[in-house]
C-alpha cells in the first residue's frame, strides 16, 4: 500500500521528493529506461553514463556506489 512515511518529515523537501521517486521506481535509471523501445539494451550492458566504473545503473549503484552523486548527497544531508 502506498502511503506517506513519517520519516520523510525529517528530511528537507527536495530529498523527500527524490527518495519517494526512488522508492516508487519512478526515477530514470538505465536499468529501467534501457529495456524499452527499438534501442533496447541487454540488462548487463545498461551502464551508468555519469561515471566510468562500467557498472549497471540500478538503484544500488545510484545510491551507494556512483561517485557522480557523492557530492549531491553530502551537500543535501545536513
Amino acid at each position: 500500500m502506498i502511503c506517506f512515511e513519517e520519516y520523510l518529515d525529517l528530511l528537507p523537501i527536495r530529498l523527500q521528493s527524490h527518495l519517494s521517486k526512488l522508492r516508487l521506481c519512478s526515477i530514470k535509471l538505465a536499468i529501467g529506461t534501457g529495456r524499452y523501445g527499438n534501442n533496447a539494451i541487454d540488462r548487463n550492458r545498461r551502464f551508468c553514463s555519469l561515471c566510468n566504473l562500467r557498472e549497471t545503473e540500478d538503484e544500488y549503484h545510484f545510491v551507494i556506489v556512483c561517485p557522480a552523486y557523492d557530492h549531491y548527497f553530502e551537500k543535501n544531508v545536513s
